[in-house]
């Protein structure tokens, strides 16, 4: 039997071969998988810079915001930054290349402190936006909305108090009801620094009218009369302190029959040779001494005597106030008669210009009368006066005075002119000497 030829051996296939075409498989698997993450990253990068864009061109809005209603802008409050750390500067924004990677994490919102440079503005008021807008300042203005108070009421101060206690009321403080008194109270105040200086509680009768054009207030220290306050009526009057010697001789010339106030409204206080005077809208009150007995110099009789030189001129000091006589009237002066005739009325004096007045000088036979006698009192229109033993005569500004040296002295009482009783020089008030022990 024939043999049958052999089959031909295929050789198996090696192990090199076998690894060969695992790694070829492998490969495009891994050039697959590259691919498919490569089309992933782009998509994603492609988001975040949209995403980026938007952000920079449109503001966010709160997720708690409804559409179409306005934004309350949403802050925090900083504090302090940290001295030891200091701030960076944030570098500005970059448009970034498509083939830059983004960063794909930000840093977690925190409520610590930040950098100054870096610190979100202080808080609004929540009624009011910022002002400055998104792209304004970073310090927003904040509006504080002040209230007014209801004024506080002032009740009595201390010292109205303590005068109220006395019966009495404050300086400047008017009679209820006056209303000329109440416009004045601020004037009568102010002259309160014209008053003698004291410790003790200074208090007053209310602010009043006094004659047609005066307003008055009478003061008292410790309880006791220190003068008067005297102004106008009017706001351009100023208010004078007056002493009780000053307001007397003021109130000498003041009619019984009118409240006409002849001797005018104060005006100020002027010194001419040594003498004191209180000038009036109508002239003024000449007071020999300071503590003596003052006359009025009026109207026209004023404007002849400072013509003349006032009381260093020739005609000296006013003796007296000016008294009718069938003539007409008349004052005395220390050298002389300033005579007015013709008038029958005070009024109708007060009328009468310079011109009207006559100067008559002592005569001859007038210098030979004998000065006022030693140990008398001297009498010169309602005006007393003390001589004493040495011939200086002393005024008498009681009645207690008077009777003193008329009865318990034994002077003896002679009525004469006011020039006479000038030649007697004018002293100290009178005193009431002590009486001897029985």
């Amino acid at each position: 039997m024939p043999l049958n030829p052999p089959e031909p051996v295929v050789p198996a296939p090696s192990t090199v071969a076998r690894a060969v075409v695992v790694g070829i498989a492998v490969v495009a698997l891994l050039f697959a998988i590259a691919m498919v993450a490569r089309s992933g990253n782009s998509k994603a990068r492609n988001r975040v810079e949209t995403a980026a864009g938007d952000d920079q061109a449109t503001p966010k809005q709160p997720p708690n915001q409804r559409p179409g209603r306005p934004t309350v802008p949403q802050v925090t409050v900083p504090t302090e930054p940290t001295p030891s750390a200091p701030a960076k500067p944030t570098p500005p924004p970059t448009n970034r290349s498509p083939n830059t990677n983004p960063p794909l994490a930000t840093a977690p919102i925190s409520n610590t402190a930040r950098p100054a440079d870096a610190a979100a503005p202080s808080r609004p008021t929540a009624a009011t936006p910022d002002p400055a807008g998104p792209s304004g300042s970073t310090e927003p203005t904040v509006f504080i909305e002040l209230t007014e108070e209801p004024p506080i009421p002032i009740g009595p101060t201390d010292e109205q108090k303590r005068c109220a206690n006395l019966g009495l009321v404050a300086i400047g403080d008017p009679a209820p009801g006056d209303d000329a008194a109440e416009a004045a109270k601020a004037r009568f105040r102010s002259a309160m620094a014209q008053i003698p200086p004291t410790d003790e509680l200074v208090c007053g009768k209310p602010v009043a009218r006094y004659l047609d054009d005066l307003l008055i207030q009478r003061v008292q220290v410790a309880g006791m009369p220190t003068g008067i306050l005297v102004g106008g009526t009017t706001a351009s009057h100023p208010v004078l302190w007056l002493s009780e010697v000053e307001w007397t001789s003021y109130k000498r010339m003041e009619p019984a029959e009118t409240t006409h106030n002849f001797t005018g409204v104060p005006v100020e206080r002027m010194t001419i040779g040594g003498h004191q005077m209180i000038r009036t809208s109508r002239g003024a009150v000449v007071m020999v001494r300071a503590d003596s007995w003052g006359h009025t110099v009026m109207s026209g009789a004023w404007d002849v005597w400072m013509a003349s030189g006032g009381p260093t001129g020739p005609m000296g000091l006013p003796e007296g106030i000016a008294i009718k006589d069938p003539e007409g009237a008349h004052q005395d002066f220390t050298n002389g008669v300033l005579k007015l005739p013709g008038v029958t009325s005070k009024l109708e004096a007060e009328a009468m210009p310079a011109s009207r007045y006559v100067w008559s000088p002592i005569t001859a036979e007038q210098l030979l009368t004998p000065p006022p006698a030693p140990h008398s009192i001297a009498d010169i229109d309602g005006v007393s006066y003390y001589v004493d033993r040495s011939g200086v005569r002393h005024w008498l500004d009681s009645t207690s005075a008077w009777s003193c040296a008329r009865y318990d002295l034994g002077a003896a009482h002679i009525v004469m002119r006011g020039w006479q009783a000038a030649r007697a020089p004018l002293g100290a008030v009178f005193t009431c000497p002590p009486k001897p022990p029985a």
